[in-house]
């Protein structure tokens, strides 16, 4: 609370935390203290897990397409200042048409629907983007060249799968900020 409080006192737009040591069952439970503060705070937080050895070459951004994606697009666009990598853009969408409700379509019709999801997200994606860059007065040209990753999965296995294969050097995500409990169960 006194972190938060403190920055908003201080008028500041980022907190910065270090993420040392872990504690599984203290954190199952509560949270880590950056984990915390993502709760307490309207902040944007910045967990560092690991000192940057360099500037960053090839970031990550996984972005849903909820009301904490543009913050995560705009915090992105000050952490990586021009001439801005290419950003791997990260989305997981989850299969509409999965499940036994759904067993009577062929393979086919099924994979037809899954690209028509995909090309919604990417569209979706693209006018988030747009978006992001006028709001923060960053001409398109400025802006960082973009690589999307939509995937039909669970948004843990796409995000990890795309980090791993890039090799992305950051990882910039939006988070809900959900309670300790709903962390506990959920995960984030």
């Amino acid at each position: 609370k006194e972190i938060g409080a403190r920055a908003t006192e201080l008028r500041s737009d980022l907190i910065v935390m270090g993420r040392a040591r872990v504690r599984a069952l203290h954190d199952a439970f509560l949270g880590s203290t950056a984990e915390r503060v993502i709760r307490q705070t309207r902040l944007p937080v910045l967990s560092v897990r690991l000192a940057p050895r360099r500037a960053y070459r090839r970031p990550a951004l996984a972005l849903d397409l909820d009301s904490a994606a543009p913050e995560a697009i705009l915090l992105m666009l000050r952490v990586l200042p021009p001439p801005r990598p290419q950003v791997a853009i990260i989305h997981a969408v989850v299969d509409p048409y999965q499940g036994p409700i759904y067993s009577t379509i062929s393979d086919d019709e099924a994979e037809e629907r899954k690209d028509e999801v995909c090309s919604n997200a990417t569209r979706k994606l693209e006018l988030l983007l747009a978006t992001a860059l006028a709001k923060a007065k960053v001409r398109f040209e400025d802006g960082p060249i973009c690589k999307p990753h939509i995937r039909c999965a669970s948004p843990r296995i796409v995000v990890e799968k795309v980090v791993k294969k890039a090799e992305s050097d950051l990882l910039v995500i939006g988070t809900h900020g959900y309670s300790a409990a709903a962390h506990a169960f959920l995960g984030s």
